[in-house]
């Protein structure tokens, strides 16, 4: 999965404790993520992901291995990199 836009997100460990500061930080566009633990949908509960990759590394922004809350809406999964090659081809050869 990879999130959807630039988006603050809780990170996981401060949201059990209350009264931190800093309990968010800045995943960049199309961040790569492993969802760690799906959400229930009935309830509209946060999904657990742990961030995989950040070329930037320092706050704001969330860092390797951090795990944050996420709701559905702001993770994307990313279609095969050949297919959308292939279907921009296509596309312009079709005209």
């Amino acid at each position: 999965m990879f999130s959807e836009g630039q988006q603050q997100v809780q990170i996981r460990s401060f949201a059990r404790s209350q009264g931190t500061k800093d309990n968010t930080c800045l995943l960049d566009p199309n961040s790569p993520l492993i969802i760690v633990h799906s959400p229930n949908l009935d309830t509209g509960d946060y999904m657990i992901a742990q961030v995989q990759g950040n070329p930037v590394g320092e706050w704001p922004f969330c860092t390797v291995h951090t795990e944050v809350l996420l709701k559905t809406h702001q993770v994307c999964q990313k279609p095969a990199v050949l297919r959308a090659v292939r279907d921009m081809l296509g596309r312009l050869f079709s005209r």
